[in-house]
């Protein structure tokens, strides 16, 4: 996956027909391993999974936006229930926030979806793995951690 970029990787990733979209939600979770954009990808796939029918499109994708100043969920949106875990890689801390972020190339802006659900269920971080990171990754991953503060 391309750095800071998940929106046309999700959109590619969940983009297959509703008999494929069924047999993979028989799977009990969603592991991901690594920074920033697998895990808002993961939590943006989670919450495409309970609201949108296939196929997903940039169009299906936009009545689910919601800022992280919104006051509120938009009613219509289901919350995420597929249990996510997150072994994290990089310093990005994205894994520690029920918000995703988005960067829609076509319009140039960044899209935010903030939603209780898209935290998950756990959490696992390891040093060992962490240590793997390319040393100019991790060092570019600090600066967007204070960005979510």
């Amino acid at each position: 996956m391309q750095l800071r970029s998940p929106n046309k990787f999700v959109l590619q990733s969940m983009s297959f027909d509703t008999g494929t979209r069924a047999n993979m939600c028989s799977a009990d979770s969603i592991l991901t391993l690594g920074g920033g954009s697998i895990t808002d990808a993961c939590k943006l796939s989670a919450l495409l999974l309970e609201n949108v029918q296939s196929p997903i499109t940039q169009e299906s994708i936009s009545p689910l936006i919601n800022p992280m100043n919104s006051t509120s969920p938009p009613s219509h949106v289901r919350p995420p229930t597929f249990p996510m875990i997150f072994v994290p890689t990089t310093l990005s801390a994205g894994e520690y926030h029920s918000h995703a972020g988005c960067l829609d190339r076509k319009a140039g802006t960044k899209k935010q979806f903030n939603y209780p659900g898209m935290t998950p269920r756990w959490i696992i971080c390891d040093a060992k793995l962490a240590s793997l990171t390319p040393e100019w990754v991790w060092l570019s991953t600090g600066p967007t951690a204070n960005q979510l503060c």
